[in-house]
This record gives structure tokens, sequence and C-alpha cells, in this order.
């Protein structure tokens, strides 16, 4: 996943996903857990995605 998706999913900056992904910074548990889910039951990212498009600002469209 592109660091860019990872921190729109997430809820932070895209330094700070290129940050855990590098391992510059250790990824917060809640986030670890959260990818993990994503890999074992693929709706755990369809509804990820339904809840980011939904409650947050989608910067994919206005850029």
């Amino acid at each position: 996943m592109p660091a860019r998706d990872l921190a729109r999913c997430c809820g932070a900056s895209e330094q700070r996903a290129i940050d855990w992904l590098s391992g510059k910074e250790d990824i917060p548990p809640h986030i670890d857990l959260l990818t993990r889910l994503w890999l074992k039951f693929e709706p755990a990212m369809d509804e990820t995605d339904a809840w980011v498009d939904e409650v947050c600002r989608d910067q994919r469209r206005e850029g």
C-alpha cells in the first residue's frame, strides 16, 4: 500500500506513514492491528474505505 493511501486510511500525515513504512518511526499498535485485519479480512479494507469516504475529506479528488 502506498504511504499516501495508508495515511488517508489512518488519519495520519503522509510523512508519518512514510516514517512508519521506512522503519524510522514505530507503527502505533492500533495501526498495526488495523493493517493486519486488512490482510486477513478483505471486507475490513472495504469498510475502511467506506468510512474514510463518508467521514474524511477525500484528498485524491481535490488534487
